[in-house]
């Protein structure tokens, strides 16, 4: 049985193993890659220590690190999660189950796509979901933001001091952010706002350099020359594993305490699927260490409880 068991490698997941590791846990870290969400990031520029660094390259250093402190890994995906008895957990996955005294829940978020033609393609390459982490690569450029909520309200203006051109794209008639907000988009003079328009592709060659836009008044489309595109419609928390063992919050995110544990014994819960105010690389990967550290923390007095019994 291991003492603790992560789901997921993105950043959380992943200093969760290397402070679970130096921490002499014996310890499995289950997830489809290492690297999570930042594998489809073009660049990478505010993570410390690192002035340029690329989404996947970040990711391999993730894994030389967790190699290095033979942290076990296991490439699967969780499937399901139960609860043995008071102290063992199991994971299933489609080839095996593991079985540990503590659990680390580190899923992350998945960003809600658009559906439009072209954006697998080029994610990364163009498209992107996080302006704070991708906004200076588009110095100077022309640039699409999809949302007229607070994030993309938000995107608009911080781009509008980045891009050469900003296009603001909401599908509704009107945007549903803060009205103050909306009120510095509506003054910043290179941004455009269009309601009733939608993304229905996106090309380009190697990189993104163009959208066709359809406007549901008009009932026409026509082709947007751009170089990026951001993405503000929203993110869905990976939680859906572990909802009935856990509390969540309004928008099914992992509720934590400040030393990351859940509202379910032994577990304890990192990064963008927990109710933390901001979700960045750097943040993910700190709340990673302090849910190790509480596990370790967590293991350390229940072993000494059941001792003195």
């Amino acid at each position: 049985m291991y003492d603790t068991i992560i789901i997921g490698g993105g950043p959380a997941g992943s200093a969760a193993g290397i402070y679970a590791a130096r921490k002499k846990l014996n310890t499995l870290l289950v997830a489809e890659n290492i690297g999570g969400q930042i594998l489809k990031t073009w660049e990478i520029e505010n993570y410390p220590g690192f002035l340029e660094e690329t989404g996947a390259s970040l990711g391999e250093k993730f894994t030389t690190h967790l190699n290095k402190f033979k942290v076990e890994i296991k490439n699967e995906i969780a499937i399901n999660v139960n609860k043995i008895n008071s102290s063992c957990f199991q994971v299933r996955t489609k080839k095996n189950q593991y079985e540990s005294k503590t659990l680390i829940l580190a899923m992350g978020k998945t960003s809600r796509p658009l559906n439009a033609r072209g954006e697998e393609k080029f994610r990364g390459a163009g498209v992107t979901y996080c302006a704070t982490c991708d906004g200076p690569l588009f110095a100077n450029k022309i640039v699409a933001v999809v949302g007229g909520g607070n994030a993309g309200l938000e995107t608009a203006i911080q781009m509008e001091k980045i891009a050469a051109r900003v296009y603001l794209l909401e599908k509704g008639k009107e945007c549903q952010g803060d009205p103050l907000l909306l009120e510095n988009v509506q003054n910043q003079p290179k941004t455009k706002i269009m309601l009733d328009t939608e993304i229905i592709e996106i090309y380009g060659e190697n990189f993104v350099q163009g959208v066709k836009i359809k406007n549901s008044q008009a009932r026409k489309t026509q082709d947007l020359k751009l170089d990026g595109v951001f993405v503000e419609i929203g993110s869905v928390p990976n939680t859906a594993l572990t909802k009935n063992m856990v509390r969540l919050d309004a928008e099914n995110r992992i509720k934590i305490d400040k030393w990351n544990a859940t509202s379910a014994e032994g577990i304890f819960a990192c990064g963008d699927a927990t109710d933390i105010p901001y979700n960045q690389i750097v943040i993910a990967a700190g709340e990673g260490a302090k849910a190790a550290i509480s596990a370790f923390n967590y293991l350390a007095k229940t072993t000494s409880d059941n001792e003195r019994n």
